[in-house]
C-alpha cells in the first residue's frame, strides 16, 4: 500500500494537477460551444440560418465549425445551401480526394500522377454571402499562379468550378462539379478537356 501511495504521489508531482482556472476555462468553453451547437441545430430553418450568420460574425473558429457542422446536418435544402455558400466563400484551402476512373485513362496518365494524392485549390476573393470565390489550382505547380485560376460558384447544394490547371509544362481547361452528400461531405467529378471523369470527394470542415 505504501509503495502504491508513493507511486501515486510521484505521478502527481511529475504531471501535476489541472489548475482550477484551467478547469473553469474548459467548462466555460464547453458551455459556450454547446449553446451554439443547440442553437444551430434549431428545427426552424429560418432560425438555424440566423444563428449560423451570427456564429460567423464572431470570427471564432471553434464556434464557426460547431455551428456549420450542425447546419450541414440539416435536412432542409435552403439551410444546407446557406452553409455551403458560407464555406465556399470563406475556406482558404480545400483538398479533394481523387479516385481513378474505371477503364483506360489514356492521355490523362500524367494528370493522374499529379492528383492521385489529392486535388488542392487555394481560395482567394471569397464572398460568403453569394457563395463564390476564385480557386487557384495546385496540381503540377507547387505555388499559386494567377494564370491557373477559375471561378467557383454555389448553386443550391452543389458547386461548380472551371479554370486552368497545369499538367506537366502545359495547361488545360478543367471543370469540377460536386454536390453535398451527407453532413460536411461533398462529392462529384473532375475533368480536364474531353478526358475521363475523375471521382472526387472532400470534407468541407477538414
Amino acid at each position: 500500500m505504501l509503495e502504491k501511495a508513493m507511486s501515486i504521489g510521484l505521478v502527481a508531482v511529475v504531471f501535476g494537477s489541472v489548475p482550477v482556472s484551467a478547469q473553469d476555462t474548459a467548462q466555460n468553453t464547453a458551455a459556450i460551444l454547446q449553446t451554439w451547437r443547440t442553437a444551430c441545430a434549431d428545427p426552424n430553418p429560418d432560425l438555424a440560418i440566423g444563428y449560423l450568420q451570427e456564429a460567423m460574425v464572431t470570427k471564432n473558429r471553434l464556434v464557426n465549425r460547431v455551428c456549420l457542422r450542425q447546419v450541414l446536418e440539416s435536412d432542409n435544402a435552403d439551410v444546407r445551401s446557406t452553409a455551403l455558400r458560407i464555406v465556399v466563400g470563406s475556406v482558404p484551402l480545400i483538398r479533394f480526394r481523387v479516385s481513378k476512373p474505371e477503364g483506360e485513362i489514356g492521355n490523362n496518365a500524367q494528370l493522374w500522377s499529379y492528383i492521385q494524392t489529392g486535388l488542392v485549390f487555394q481560395s482567394v476573393d471569397g464572398d460568403p454571402q453569394n457563395g463564390s470565390a476564385t480557386w487557384q489550382s495546385l496540381v503540377a505547380n507547387a505555388q499559386p499562379n494567377k494564370n491557373l485560376t477559375g471561378q467557383v460558384d454555389v448553386f443550391g447544394t452543389g458547386l461548380r468550378w472551371a479554370g486552368r490547371v497545369q499538367i506537366g509544362v502545359a495547361t488545360s481547361t478543367c471543370r469540377l462539379s460536386a454536390e453535398l452528400t451527407q453532413g460536411d461531405a461533398i462529392s462529384g467529378t473532375f475533368q480536364c478537356e474531353a478526358g475521363p471523369l475523375f471521382p472526387v470527394t472532400a470534407s468541407l470542415l477538414d
